[in-house]
């Protein structure tokens, strides 16, 4: 689908702008409306002194207070959040996963489930031809999310492998093709587990989608090789990014052919990296997003780094989000930036078919100091993945920290029947080989790994180690 007759044509530039411009044109009225019928928002604006009746033009939204889980969630009762104060009406509410100790929402009136269930289905037939091919979608997400659809077979199993595998196993052949949606921890578990018990993957036509965490692109060639994947003909099965974020949407962005190109070059060739993502350490998540259903603005974290302010424009929306920040490490690119930025370097064979703004995501960015070294668990993934042999017999959870010039890190092996000889020298060699750092390994068994909690799949992971300080 993204294979243009013609790249930056000037009809295509046309749209681009056009599409910007209708939706800071939305936000200013989303905006209005959320002044006007949300409780919660009527006092936030109140303490910020500003005037509603005075937010006219795009420059005045930066007058506009910023928003997060904290200021709104953590701060106002829900139905204070909602459209005219009340909650009763949906049918529906959802949770974040509490990762950062607050628990932000979305909810969802019956109108708004129908929306959710047109976009599902309209993302299903561009990306798998689900009209035409019969699809078994198998949602392992957590916390209850879920992925209603009329053109597929949807199975909710939440994050169990067992039901995972039972699925395919009793109904993947009644099916033309089998998308799995998951965070990508998971779906190495499961890919490895299917074929411990026999199951043969490449039998089927097996697409996985994942979001959450940024998955290595080591990673998707790792999981890609186990299922039989060709990167040049992904209708026999590929894995896509698709970014959510629990009160923003179910999806607020999704790879495309063009973003995964452009970052599985990035991953190989240094110019390309650093004129589109600067000097960032790692490949961030990449994708497009449609500036008819978010308006998005560039910001700054406290830390200096990019940020993104999220304005949803869907004016029926239960929940509407104004200037919303996760404080993600996260920039927005305009369509025209990218393709300038790609000709800039002689690449403009890679710039985007489709006029859509892009984002690049890099998550928390967290890291530990080794020396004079920043090492981000990405660093880490991305080594881990890149020797398949090693890769396979870990669950890819570790948690690590620095220790003067060391990096001090803890794999958790997983259960598969392998024979495991030298792993922690092995996993030492390699990540010194990608670090640069020296490096302490232990590999532990996969039920001792985690002492405070069972081994679960339904959190997100910690992967950097935080000690109490010792006493002297």
């Amino acid at each position: 689908m993204d294979k243009p007759k013609r790249r930056g044509s000037r009809f295509t530039r046309w749209i681009a702008r056009r599409l910007m411009s209708r939706s800071a044109a939305q936000a200013l009225r989303i905006f209005a409306q959320t002044a006007a019928r949300v409780p919660a928002y009527r006092q936030i604006l109140d303490r910020a002194r500003v005037d509603p009746r005075q937010i006219r033009r795009l420059a005045d939204l930066t007058r506009v207070p910023v928003t997060s889980k904290l200021s709104l969630f953590a701060t106002y009762p829900l139905s204070q959040l909602c459209l005219d104060g009340k909650l009763t009406d949906a049918v529906g509410v959802y949770t974040s996963s509490g990762f950062s100790g607050t628990y932000s929402f979305g909810a969802e009136t019956y109108e708004d489930e129908a929306r959710t269930r047109a976009n599902i289905d309209r993302m299903f037939d561009l990306y798998f031809d689900a009209r035409r091919r019969q699809m078994l979608v198998i949602n392992a997400l957590p916390a209850g999310v879920q992925t209603p659809s009329r053109l597929a077979t949807v199975v909710n199993t939440s994050t169990r492998a067992d039901a995972v595998l039972a699925m395919i196993d009793k109904m993947g052949a009644e099916f033309q093709q089998i998308l799995i949606i998951a965070e990508h921890p998971f779906l190495k578990h499961v890919v490895e587990r299917g074929i411990d018990s026999g199951l043969d993957w490449k039998k089927h036509v097996v697409h996985l989608v994942t979001g959450a965490e940024v998955m290595p692109e080591h990673c998707r060639i790792y999981l890609g090789d186990l299922l039989g994947h060709d990167p040049e003909n992904p209708d026999m099965g590929q894995i896509l990014v698709s970014l959510g974020i629990s009160e923003v949407a179910l999806s607020l962005g999704q790879e495309t052919h063009a973003t995964r190109a452009i970052r599985r070059t990035a991953l190989e060739d240094a110019t390309v990296h650093h004129t589109l993502f600067g000097d960032a350490p790692f490949l961030p998540s990449f994708v497009h997003f449609d500036p008819r259903q978010f308006y998005i603005e560039n910001d700054k974290r406290s830390d200096g780094r990019p940020r993104v302010l999220i304005t949803t424009l869907d004016p029926k929306r239960k929940i509407p989000l104004v200037r919303y920040t996760t404080d993600d490490w996260a920039r927005v690119y305009t369509w025209e930036e990218v393709g300038a930025l790609l000709r800039s370097i002689g690449r403009e064979d890679l710039t985007p078919p489709h006029p859509l703004p892009c984002i690049a995501i890099w998550g928390r960015g967290e890291s530990v100091r080794v020396g004079d070294v920043d090492v981000y668990p990405e660093h880490v993934k991305r080594a881990m993945y890149s020797e398949p042999a090693i890769a396979g017999l870990l669950t890819g959870d570790f948690q690590m920290r620095g220790e003067g010039d060391r990096l001090v890190a803890r794999f958790q092996r997983n259960e598969r029947p392998a024979a495991s000889d030298h792993l922690d020298e092995r996993l030492t060699a390699l990540l010194k080989q990608h670090l640069n750092v020296q490096v302490d390994v232990t590999v532990e068994a996969f039920a001792e790994f985690r002492r405070d909690a069972a081994p679960s799949f339904e959190h997100k992971r910690r992967y950097i180690e935080h000690r109490p300080p010792r006493e002297s």
